[in-house]
């Protein structure tokens, strides 16, 4: 398991009350920004898979598979106004 600054060796400077909690309030600040940054991250994900879903769902009605119509559909997605690529 990956250690964070957080580490055992950081124990070593609590010597109060205070500390303790100064020291515990700074890990779960961090583990809350890191979460955040993570739930953003999966709302871009689930968002760029949903315009593949679109695009995957347009070519599954194509009658004869034609690649320009593809490469059409994904300009046409990385073009869009607010497109988070």
């Amino acid at each position: 398991m990956r250690k964070g600054p957080w580490g055992s060796h950081m124990l070593d400077r609590v010597s109060t009350k205070e500390d303790a909690l100064d020291f515990l309030h700074g890990i779960r600040f961090m583990i809350s920004q890191h979460l955040a940054g993570m739930q953003n991250r999966v709302e871009h994900l689930e968002k760029k898979k949903a315009k593949f879903d679109d695009i995957i769902a347009q070519v599954e009605q194509m009658e004869t598979f034609d690649p320009e119509t593809l490469k059409v559909l994904f300009k046409k997605e990385h073009e869009e106004p607010g497109s988070e690529s």
